[in-house]
């Protein structure tokens, strides 16, 4: 069986590398394939420039505050798209400020998730992605 790909989307390396440990410590052992940018992750879901051969990810794990591109802009990319628009999707953000406006954006409230503090708590925000994923595979 092939492992499932998770896209982070996300420009803190710091937080790149706690999701990234985070994961691989859990049983489900996703690849993540990183994009440090909105742009770049659009690129790389619709096939584009150097992403032609790009595989469709299982879970897409993004930050709101972007370069090039905001999370915003991605998310409704992603959700108008009929291809990518069944792609769960899990907003990381160090902020609760915007849960609200991505709610109604149609994204489930679950699937907001705040940074946490500590690696005990990235290992818990890995394992509610886990159960995203699952629920919506």
């Amino acid at each position: 069986m092939n492992r499932q790909k998770v896209l982070m989307v996300e420009d803190n390396a710091g937080d790149v590398l706690l999701l990234r440990e985070a994961l691989g410590a859990t049983a489900w052992n996703p690849e993540v394939i990183h994009l440090g940018d909105g742009m770049g992750a659009l690129d790389f879901l619709f096939h584009r420039k150097d992403h032609a051969q790009a595989p469709r990810p299982d879970l897409l794990v993004m930050d709101m505050n972007l370069p090039y591109l905001s999370g915003q802009e991605l998310l409704a990319s992603v959700r108008a798209d009929p291809d990518l628009a069944s792609l769960p999707v899990v907003v990381f953000s160090g902020s609760a400020w915007d849960q609200d406006r991505i709610e109604a954006s149609g994204l489930p409230g679950g699937h907001y998730l705040i940074k946490p503090d500590t690696f005990a708590g990235f290992l818990e925000i890995a394992e509610r992605m886990e159960r995203i994923w699952r629920e919506e595979a």
